[in-house]
């Protein structure tokens, strides 16, 4: 196992929020909270929300099924979708779904926020998948302020987490991706998580 910071994925996320906001077009945030809920590749999802993490997330993330979760946190088979095995594309009836928590936590000290997000294998407990990587991003009323990242490999858990001051005067928020591929004989073969944490007001 190693572990890989993302400098460069910082500089190209915050480009890319200086360049929304100064076209007009919209938060991290909004435009997330517009797609929130569509069946949609995390190829289609990246290139309409942050069309420069597709330069440095992993190649498999273009047909992988983007799976949208609710608030805090969530366990959930992310191969089934509530689907019966009969359901499957027939290339996929007999493999085995997996059993992920995944999750993006805010702490809140005065001033001093911690953020950051997991990814955890429930079961098949201990799976040891080929890649997992976490993003996670730190959104000022919807704008991306501060964000880190980690890509691990033949692991079951991926976790990053950072802290930032802020300014305040604002609600803060985390929202992480979570990219997992499967090992053979599992379903999907690959798939973007994409979770948020609870919503917090910071005073001035």
């Amino acid at each position: 196992m190693y572990h890989i910071r993302w400098p460069l994925l910082f500089t190209l996320v915050l480009l890319l929020s200086i360049s929304l906001w100064a076209s007009g077009s919209g938060s991290v945030g909004e435009r997330i909270e517009a797609l929130w809920g569509s069946s949609m590749t995390a190829g289609e999802l990246l290139s309409a929300v942050a069309p420069d993490l597709l330069a440095v997330l992993p190649s498999g993330i273009w047909d992988a099924r983007v799976v949208w979760e609710g608030e805090d946190f969530r366990f959930a088979w992310i191969g089934d979708d509530q689907e019966s095995d009969e359901r499957k594309p027939p290339s996929a009836k007999g493999l085995w779904d997996i059993y992920l928590d995944w999750t993006s936590k805010l702490y809140v000290r005065g001033k001093d926020v911690q953020y950051g997000s997991s990814t955890t294998v429930i079961s098949p407990p201990f799976l040891r998948l080929p890649l997992m990587a976490v993003t996670s991003q730190l959104l000022e009323d919807g704008r991306m302020i501060d964000i880190c990242g980690e890509t691990d490999y033949n692991v079951w858990r991926v976790t990053e987490n950072d802290s930032h001051h802020v300014s305040g005067a604002a609600y803060y928020q985390a929202m992480g991706y979570h990219y997992s591929e499967a090992p053979p004989g599992y379903w999907p073969p690959s798939a973007l998580l994409v979770s948020h944490s609870v919503m917090r007001w910071i005073d001035e």
